[in-house]
């Protein structure tokens, strides 16, 4: 999967021409905090018209998603990271990602001029959102708006009505809240694998049997405070541990040190329960 920075994106549109989009481009925009299932109904749509007509599929994110743009009252962490989801992506065989680190000049860009980058740099063929979905500056950019500009601009549009779970829509912030309160069957359900929090990037300190990291080190959402049974993954071994949540550091509490490789990850347990110290 070719990854794009939002510059290259306009180097290309500047006149540098890029092989990859000679063909056209199927696109889908968003966060994709998760991604969970509502998120897999767009790239299976984007994958499948791709595939009909020889486009690339691709899609278009944020280096961090953008709910943490809104109070800390209200968002407690991102789903995954960043190399989570392309992970994802690559396992999808999505042909290029373009990554945009959000900026202030970035959200004042309006919707169309937005679009018409994308049209222009990727030769954009097709785009599939959700019925929700909004771009451009204050999200002043909406289904009516995208639909004008894409019959003006011969690009086919696919919006998809949300995913349901339990009754209600699956979302991001669904996940984060359930994930928040130990719910880690529903996040599970709507993520289609167990939540796991990356530890690529973060100092583990050792300190007797324990893993220890800064919790300030996460981006990602946390459980309330407590002991959570995990699994430990690593590139050859799945290893059950204990994940203790507290208000300054996450300690991990393993059977032993003698791994050769390096942590990836902790998975939660689908029906692990907050245990009592």
């Amino acid at each position: 999967m070719k990854i794009f920075s939002w510059d290259d994106i306009l180097k290309i549109e500047s006149g540098i021409n890029h092989e990859l989009f000679k063909n056209g481009s199927a696109i889908s925009v968003g966060s994709f905090d998760g991604p969970h299932i509502g998120h897999n109904e767009l790239f299976y749509s984007v994958l499948k018209k791709a595939k009909k007509h020889s486009y690339v599929a691709g899609l278009v994110t944020f280096s961090q998603s953008l709910g943490q743009n809104k109070s800390n009252d209200f968002y407690k962490g991102d789903v995954s990271t960043l190399n989570q989801r392309l992970n994802s992506f690559i396992k999808l065989s999505m042909d290029f990602c373009i990554v945009i680190d959000f900026s202030i000049d970035f959200g004042k860009m309006n919707g169309e001029h937005f679009l018409s980058i994308l049209k222009n740099a990727c030769n954009l063929k097709f785009l599939a959102e959700g019925v929700d979905f909004r771009c451009g500056y204050r999200g002043l950019y909406g289904i009516n708006e995208i639909s004008n500009f894409a019959k003006c601009n011969n690009i086919e549009t696919c919006f998809l009505p949300d995913v349901m779970y339990f009754g209600k829509r699956v979302s991001s912030s669904r996940i984060r809240s359930c994930v928040s309160n130990a719910d880690f069957v529903s996040a599970e359900n709507m993520l289609l694998h167990p939540y796991e929090l990356d530890l690529t990037n973060v100092l583990l300190q050792k300190e007797e049997n324990f893993l220890i990291a800064d919790r300030q080190h996460f981006f990602q959402v946390l459980p309330e405070n407590g002991i959570y049974n995990v699994h430990i993954i690593t590139a050859n071994a799945n290893v059950l541990a204990k994940l203790y949540v507290e208000p300054l550091f996450l300690r991990l509490e393993v059977p032993n040190f003698n791994f050769t490789d390096k942590i990836m990850s902790v998975a939660f347990i689908g029906t692990s329960k907050k245990l009592q110290k």
